[in-house]
């Protein structure tokens, strides 16, 4: 009997270790009403645990390389990942917002997420987010279904760049056919007189006299025919001295007056609060509207705007598929 005692005390005794070995990972996580609040564990390769619908400022660790994020978690609060070293994350098909700055990761390279990517536009992203995170990284969509960006015929433009779906519009619609050799150039400086072009064109290039009050035409009949386009529909005056600048890049405040003007100036509800608003009434409301529109975001931590930044033809083609069911 005392044998048999003892062998079950010893076996009582291996279970309790066992099974406090399996909760000593779940101890590494503090979870409060479903909230990640801290990890306090020192894993390179980290699995958050189920139940956890809400990852807040929960990671700080130069040690962390890689972090599975399990389905059911939701939202991904801002700072929630300060790893320098963490090179990819996993993230589920049931994150729908993610705030901006998530992920403070110098090193991130990989995001895998499981669902398509038609599944990841739909994300709400703080300030753009999403378009931050995809220069920077590699978005891989492992989710079945899943519908590669359009083909864009460019050299220079891959699926994974933010502008790809921007790029494969225009190019479907005939806004744009690149710069020459095979290249859409979107890293280049959008001048004056290719934007009001792609407006041109995204209005079906109408019918236009070609307007002599400026001193300073391209020798392009086309971007003519822009411009002429642009001063009868009210887009642009010029520079006010009789030139209209075509070959001047295009600034964001200008970017977002043009397709405001071209969208019949509607009255934004609210003004944008950025600390560097333009004085020009007609710029605030541009960029109010185009801000509560989606259009675009403010710079840096999202209180500038950055009105007086040249944008590239990247960017500018963004704006205009952001913006083609409001003009």
């Amino acid at each position: 009997m005392k044998k048999v005692l003892s062998a079950l005390l010893v076996l009582c005794l291996i279970i309790g270790a066992a099974n406090m070995g399996a909760s000593a990972a779940d101890s590494d996580f503090v979870v409060e009403n479903g909230m990640l609040m801290e990890y306090t564990g020192s894993d390179t390769d980290v699995t958050i645990p189920g139940g956890v619908t809400i990852i807040g400022e929960s990671f700080s660790s130069e040690k962390i390389v890689s972090v599975t994020i399990p389905e059911g978690v939701t939202t991904i609060n801002r700072f929630a990942f300060f790893c320098p070293n963490m090179t990819w994350v996993k993230i589920p098909v049931s994150v729908n917002h993610i705030m901006s700055d998530a992920f403070a990761c110098e090193k991130l390279k990989d995001i895998y997420y499981s669902g398509t990517r038609e599944q990841w536009n739909k994300i709400f992203f703080d300030f753009n987010y999403g378009d931050s995170l995809a220069q920077r990284v590699t978005i891989h969509f492992t989710g079945s279904g899943d519908t590669p960006a359009p083909s864009t015929g460019f050299i220079d433009v891959k699926s994974t760049d933010y502008y790809a779906d921007a790029v494969g519009w225009a190019v479907e619609n005939d806004i744009t056919a690149g710069t020459g050799g095979g290249k859409f150039s979107p890293g280049k400086t959008c001048t004056r007189d290719q934007i009001v072009t792609f407006l041109y064109r995204a209005k079906g290039s109408p019918a236009v006299t070609v307007t002599n009050q400026f001193s300073d035409m391209p020798k392009s009949e086309e971007f003519k025919r822009a411009i002429s386009w642009a001063v009868e529909n009210n887009i642009t005056v010029g520079d006010g001295k009789g030139k209209f600048l075509p070959g001047k890049g295009c600034t964001r405040a200008e970017a977002m007056t043009f397709i405001w003007r071209a969208a019949g100036k509607p009255e934004p509800n609210t003004a944008a609060s950025f600390k560097d608003m333009p004085s020009n009434s007609d710029f605030q409301k541009a960029i109010s509207w185009a801000y509560e529109n989606g259009v675009t975001s403010g710079i840096g931590d999202g209180t500038r705007f950055g009105p007086n930044n040249t944008c590239t033809r990247g960017q500018i083609v963004t704006f205009l598929y952001n913006a083609k069911e409001l003009m």
